[in-house]
């Protein structure tokens, strides 16, 4: 066997494995991905808070078409990467 026939082989593999597994991958993404009103609902803030925080760069999002959607996970771990501990912040002060 050649190189290309090899590098050939290897890439209708890799093609067929991928046409197998690429519909399970997107679904499961699909089903953690929420919009903005069900993502307010959850965290217990407006709407409104939810797209200023997405305006501001504070959450990460998602655009599919025109649509705007949030993976909750990605959104918890931002959101707990920016809090600040009240205590931490009086003890620097004192």
């Amino acid at each position: 066997m050649d190189v290309e026939t090899i590098e050939a082989a290897v890439r209708r593999a890799v093609r067929e494995e991928l046409a197998k597994l690429l519909p399970e991958a997107i679904r499961r993404v699909q089903r953690r991905l929420i919009d903005a009103r069900e993502l307010a609902s959850q965290l217990g803030v407006s709407v409104r808070t939810i797209r200023s925080w997405q305006a501001r760069g504070l959450i990460p999002y998602i655009r599919v078409g025109r649509r705007i959607l949030f993976n909750p996970d990605e959104v918890e771990a931002a959101l707990k990467e920016r809090v600040v501990s009240r205590v931490g912040y009086f003890n620097e002060e004192t």
